[in-house]
């Protein structure tokens, strides 16, 4: 009996379909930027740690670090501290008079242009003689040109401000000469005058001003703290 042989058909499944899976764990995305960031922020700091320094000696004209013994820094602060217990009420005091002159100054409408404060140092170098340097002179109290310059502004405004009171009548000038006959005997009857007005004159602006500063510095409001207690003597 002849056997009939079947053939068995194999199912076979579905063919795969390949997937590419892209690396999108947090570890492996941001393993090359960590490093990138840290150096921007690195620069980011030194930068501002840099242009805090430059501003620190643009504005103070010294270094946060004035000295070094050994290891061991001298800061400006330590300066500053030791510098402020000895004289620091009487700087607060003059800072305060200049703010409050400067204020009233303003106040009136009074400008001292760049061109007058020339012109009165001109007179002061002329006054000294050609062997007297001005800017030696103000190195050795310890002043630059520039500090000189705005103390310079602030008294030709306050000589502004009491200008109607500087003014030198023919009496006065008459009177002094004759108190003071003996110093003039030599001179010519202008120079006499004139010496005699421009003496004159500067001895009330020397009155003038400091009267009218107590009067600014007496009505200006002020504000200081009780350990700095501003002392009321004028400039």
């Amino acid at each position: 009996m002849a056997v009939k042989r079947t053939s068995k058909k194999v199912k076979t499944s579905a063919p795969v379909e390949k997937f590419e899976v892209a690396p999108t764990l947090p570890h492996l995305v941001n393993t090359e930027s960590k490093p990138v960031m840290k150096s921007w922020k690195g620069l980011a700091i030194a930068a501002a740690v840099l242009g805090a320094i430059v501003l620190f000696w643009y504005k103070t004209d010294t270094w946060p670090i004035v000295a070094m013994v050994g290891l061991r820094p001298v800061t400006r602060m330590e300066v500053d501290m030791a510098l402020f217990s000895r004289s620091g009420k009487v700087e607060v005091d003059n800072r305060v008079t200049e703010l409050q002159i400067k204020a009233e100054l303003a106040r009136l409408g009074i400008k001292v242009t760049a061109s007058e404060v020339d012109a009165k140092i001109a007179e002061i170098k002329a006054n000294l003689g050609e062997n007297a340097d001005l800017e030696t002179l103000l190195l050795a109290r310890g002043m630059k040109m520039s500090d000189y310059r705005k103390q310079l502004e602030l008294l030709l405004g306050a000589e502004k401000a009491v200008a109607d009171k500087l003014v030198v009548t023919d009496e006065e000038v008459s009177a002094y000469l004759t108190e003071n006959k003996d110093l003039f005997a030599d001179a010519s009857q202008e120079a006499k005058v004139k010496e005699a007005t421009d003496t004159l004159r500067l001895s009330k602006i020397d009155q003038e001003i400091s009267g009218w500063v107590n009067e600014v510095r007496t009505k200006s409001k002020a504000w200081v703290l009780p350990s700095l207690r501003v002392s009321t003597s004028g400039i």
